[in-house]
């Protein structure tokens, strides 16, 4: 059972929650609007940024994969997605300075699960 709060209810929120989002900052950023946050989260999860950070990662290419890393951290954060943006900021910053030794498959493979999880929030979220 969904109980309403404003425009928003109490199931969805308890999900977002549950997950580390800080629903009223979120929320009021994209107008207590829970069709607009859906559909913002379905564009984030089709964003083809994570596929690009991936080939920049396997090609080495730190600017592209700092370009894509650095789009999927600002959309993320936006959309209240911390754990998610955790994850991407362990990326960012090294790929920010092009630092040597890092171990950026293995970050990336981090955001990929961060990913899935997202993924799994949104099929709970419903229509």
């Amino acid at each position: 059972m969904t109980i309403e709060k404003g425009n928003v209810t109490m199931g969805f929120r308890e999900k977002l929650e549950a997950y580390g989002v800080d629903v009223p900052t979120t929320m009021e950023r994209l107008a207590n609007s829970e069709p607009l946050y859906l559909k913002c989260l379905d564009i984030f999860v089709a964003d083809a940024n994570l596929e690009r950070l991936g080939t920049a990662v396997e090609q080495g290419d730190l600017k592209t994969g700092f370009e894509a890393a650095h789009a999927l951290k600002g959309v993320s954060a936006n959309l209240g997605l911390q754990p998610f943006v955790d994850k991407i900021c362990a990326m960012v910053e090294p790929l920010r300075s092009a630092a040597a030794g890092v171990d950026y498959r293995a970050l990336y493979e981090a955001v990929l699960q961060e990913m899935e999880r997202v993924k799994k929030l949104r099929m709970e979220l419903g229509e």
